[in-house]
């Protein structure tokens, strides 16, 4: 099947020395309590440091990085109620009914995953599926995740990429979030979800527990609750498990970007990523967007989403301008 369109949107270090020298530092000063359990508290605070940066130790998160960093203005825990995260797409698509005739859910292609990106006429972009559907667009915007960016672009590109964009692409780092037991380091409770915990797992074992099955999860994760609270709580066994696997997941290949030393080496920046592949008359015929690509709110949503605004505006401004000229 050929399908022609006019724009195709494809996807859906140091930090750890500065926190720990300034941590022993303070401990000097004041000995709060003995050596063992201060040591064991660094190591805790390193675990949830790695769980909002995505990385597997604080010793390769860029300080420089974490400066670049914004964090977002209000309650950052509020969450959905019952509705889950699908609640901010239907606001999304709700907020494009009010204000265009078009239906958004019209315009989106489930199940169509890409395989090449032939954009060597510029005029005419070929996107191919797996399924052998070809797309053809005048412009292109991917917001794949940077995982799979670093997993594939070497073959999802024709003709391949820059040097620069490869290099930024390997540069910038991707983390994943799901070491064993020993990495589990917070249960916690969810609003609205009196009978669900959430745990969360850090470091090379997120990535080592999504081969293991539910049932050993489930199994040890029960086992490690009762240990810590079975003396003073009577801990039931968990009627359901369900976690992600984000690592494993070809479409995803991990959970979020953060700057790591080998950024700083490389001076991969979100800035580099997001640069546009131009045609010779200035058209941004393949764009870039996603979480990965924006100078402050890296790894978050919001990030996200207004980094798929910028593509658009950059789409809409030079199809203005064209047509100004005309």
């Amino acid at each position: 099947m050929n399908i022609k369109t006019k724009v195709l949107i494809i996807g859906a270090g140091a930090s750890g020395i500065s926190a720990g020298c300034q941590y022993n530092k303070v401990y000097e000063k004041n000995k709060y309590t003995n050596e063992k359990r201060a040591k064991e508290y660094l190591g805790w605070m390193e675990r949830f440091d790695d769980s909002i940066q995505g990385s597997d130790t604080w010793y390769d998160v860029s300080t420089h990085g974490i400066l670049e960093y914004w964090i977002c203005e209000g309650d950052l825990l509020l969450n959905w109620k019952t509705s889950g995260f699908q609640t901010i797409l239907q606001l999304m698509m709700n907020d494009s009914k009010v204000n265009s005739d078009v239906k958004i859910e019209d315009k989106i292609k489930l199940s169509q995953e890409v395989e090449n990106i032939n954009y060597t006429n510029p005029n005419e972009i070929i996107v191919t599926t797996a399924d052998g559907n070809n797309y053809t667009a005048s412009n292109v915007i991917i917001t794949t995740s940077l995982g799979v960016l670093k997993n594939y672009h070497k073959k999802l590109f024709n003709p391949s990429l820059s040097l620069a964009k490869q290099q930024t692409i390997e540069g910038l780092n991707f983390g994943s979030e799901n070491e064993w037991l020993l990495d589990v380091f917070e249960f916690m409770t969810i609003d609205y979800q009196p009978r669900v915990l959430c745990g969360w797992i850090i470091g090379e074992s997120s990535r080592y527990i999504e081969k293991l099955s539910d049932k050993y999860v489930e199994d040890h994760l029960y086992e490690l609750l009762k240990k810590f609270l079975g003396n003073s709580y009577n801990i039931p066994r968990p009627t359901k498990i369900l976690r992600s696997q984000w690592s494993t997941d070809k479409h995803i290949h991990g959970c979020y970007s953060f700057r790591s030393l080998k950024s700083e080496e490389l001076n991969a920046t979100a800035s580099k990523l997001a640069e546009p592949i131009l045609a010779k008359n200035g058209n941004p015929i393949i764009m870039f967007a996603g979480e990965a690509t924006h100078d402050h709110y890296y790894s978050t949503v919001h990030g996200a989403i207004e980094a798929g605004e910028r593509e658009a505006k950059r789409l809409i401004n030079f199809y203005r301008q064209t047509t100004s000229r005309l």
